[in-house]
């Protein structure tokens, strides 16, 4: 909100501001949920040695899948349920919405695999990915903002989020194939 506050015009910035609040408050509290049940089962899992790539794997489909369709179906009717429920001048802040929604898809499936860097033992690779993960919608957003244009400004945040979203699922997979790995070398050493 602040960057969208320094580079777009107050009215910019009030459509963005109701936008992201509809479309990021469940988001973020489904995502928490998700977030503790995902942490307690990987561990779990990992105490049992058993492997779990393909279970994380499982995981990032299932919520992708249920994200495209609440994402998709709230996105197709933003514009005019935001004029019916906040009044027309608010229209707006629905077609924000629509350009916000697949930044917010990303988010909310990659939130839980933050554990995964923990859990594997890689917290300064997670660190690391947490950092490009924030910084590089945030640069989109700015590269955006230079066209004087916030639907565009923030489509380009969208697509750095999925970006940023494809990294955090790639290097987590990685991180939870060499524990697998790892886990059966010992196995079969004991």
């Amino acid at each position: 909100p602040y960057l969208v506050e320094q580079l777009f015009t107050m009215s910019d910035n009030g459509q963005y501001a109701l936008a992201a609040r509809v479309l990021l408050t469940p988001r973020a509290l489904v995502g928490v949920a998700v977030g503790e049940a995902f942490r307690a089962e990987l561990m779990a899992r990992l105490h049992r040695r058993e492997p779990v790539t393909r279970w994380v794997l499982s995981i990032i489909a299932k919520m992708a899948l249920v994200a495209l369709l609440a994402f998709a179906l709230v996105a197709a009717i933003a514009p005019p349920a935001f004029g019916l429920v906040f009044g027309e001048a608010f229209r707006e802040a629905g077609g924000l919405l629509r350009v916000l929604a697949p930044a917010a898809l990303g988010q909310f499936v990659v939130f839980p695999l933050a554990f995964v860097f923990v859990a594997t033992g890689r917290v300064r690779l997670g660190m690391w990915v947490q950092l490009v993960a924030s910084v590089l919608p945030l640069i989109h957003l700015w590269v955006g903002a230079r066209a004087g244009n916030v639907g565009y400004a923030l489509a380009l945040y969208s697509v750095g989020s999925i970006v940023a979203a494809c990294v955090v699922i790639a290097l987590a997979t990685y991180c939870c194939r060499a524990t697998d790995r790892a886990q059966l070398g010992a196995a079969h050493a004991a």
